[in-house]
């Protein structure tokens, strides 16, 4: 006669309240009257913990509860294995424990406590990137674990997204946020360097990169757009923050946003900010310096807020007190209706085939710097790239000058002057 089996459950371990006001998810197995947890790498609270366990959960609660019963599905495979249950074993299958040392710990896991991390840090764009990469590498394997991604994994991965209509770029993007976690996890100690599946040997898996080609758009464009009359005030708020992004070197939306009374010395006329996306990773970021031009002035006296605290926004896009995911919600909200607008005046002026987006406006401002016979290392800095050459003590010592010629540039680019 078979031994009867031990019983799985997850329960919320509602001891031991955390700073962020949740608790820790764990797997209870009963053995013999004996109980040991385990913990999923998961945190709720008792509301959302309901949730997920309900008849039918929905939207992040439905995710978090296919997370669930992937590692309650790992556990039974592991019971139903055995020919007797022992925790000792049940634990060294469970955890992938192997005789070499190897600490496999499970990607979902690895993935969670990134993505955590990420909106502690209020980075949600960066940790809904790292999400869809986790849905898409643990689709048809949720028990995944480091050992498990190897070149070969890796390469018929590729092949099976682009089999199924995915592009290779996302493919690409999905790698690097993984290659990412191995990064952390080899200089952890949590696995040993040779298990790094990535490289630019055969042996190694090279993730693919697929550049995207600037769309910059022609003086003849920009200047068009500089001098069309808008027919509405939402036209012509989308009309003027682009041409703001324009001339504030190309910064996107995000930036614009983020600007506040701080960041403008209209006694200097100066504009001193530091891009959102490398805020984070930069090492030693610069901050980028832009002359306030009459027209940015011009733009903020139309469509910002009234001059106020050092620490009130300029524009009425992010107001005090908003959490992360309001902020975010506030600028992909404006992104939208810029495209939209800006979609609709190209549509008027004829400009055809191009999307005139955030990113445009940076490319443009590049063309427009390199036509007015600028260096790279000049556009470089400008644009707030990360990697600089030596010549930046170069740009140092003119830094004025630079910077007041760069902007003269941009102007002369919009009025169509050669």
């Amino acid at each position: 006669m078979k031994e009867r089996l031990p019983t799985v459950k997850f329960i919320l371990e509602n001891r031991y309240l955390k700073a962020n006001g949740t608790f820790a998810v764990k797997m209870r197995v009963t053995w013999k009257r004996k109980q040991k947890y385990y913990a999923t790498g998961i945190d709720l609270t008792k509301e959302d913990f309901d949730k997920v366990m309900g008849e039918r959960p929905r939207d992040r609660h439905k995710t978090t509860r296919q997370e669930l019963e992937a590692l309650e599905a790992r556990a039974w495979k592991v019971i139903n294995e055995m020919p007797i249950f022992t925790y000792d074993k049940f634990e060294a299958e469970l955890l992938n424990r192997r005789p070499a040392g190897v600490n496999s710990i499970l990607l979902r896991e690895a993935f969670n406590t990134k993505i955590r991390a990420l909106i502690s840090e209020d980075r949600l764009s960066t940790a809904q990137g790292y999400e869809f990469a986790r849905n898409s590498l643990l689709a048809t394997r949720p028990d995944l674990t480091f050992y498990d991604v190897t070149p070969d994994f890796l390469r018929k991965y590729e092949k099976r997204m682009t089999d199924n209509g995915t592009s290779i770029a996302t493919v690409g993007i999905y790698c690097r946020y993984l290659r990412s976690l191995f990064n952390e996890a080899v200089e952890s100690g949590l696995i040993p360097a040779e298990l790094y599946p990535f490289g630019k040997v055969k042996t190694k898996y090279q993730i693919p990169t697929k550049r995207n080609a600037p769309a910059p758009l022609s003086q003849a464009e920009v200047s068009k757009i500089f001098q069309y009359k808008p027919k509405s005030e939402a036209e012509a708020r989308a009309r003027d923050l682009w041409l703001f992004s324009f001339l504030l070197n190309g910064a996107n939306m995000r930036d614009v946003a983020n600007l506040k009374w701080l960041n403008v010395d209209r006694n200097a006329g100066k504009i001193t900010f530091y891009r959102a996306k490398t805020r984070n990773t930069a090492r030693n970021q610069k901050p980028i310096q832009v002359v306030l031009t009459p027209l940015m002035l011009e733009i903020i006296n139309n469509h910002g807020n009234p001059p106020g605290k050092p620490t009130d926004y300029v524009f009425p896009i992010f107001t005090e007190g908003m959490t992360a995911g309001e902020r975010q919600k506030a600028n992909e909200s404006t992104r939208q209706g810029l495209r939209k607008h800006m979609a609709n005046i190209a549509a008027a002026l004829g400009i055809e085939g191009k999307q005139i987006h955030n990113y445009v406006a940076r490319d443009t401002f590049a063309k427009a710097q390199r036509l007015a016979g600028e260096t790279g290392d000049a556009i470089g800095e400008a644009l707030g790239h990360e990697n600089r050459s030596t010549t930046d003590t170069y740009l140092d010592a003119f830094e004025d000058d630079v910077k007041t010629r760069l902007a003269e540039n941009a102007v002369r680019y919009l009025d169509g002057e050669k």
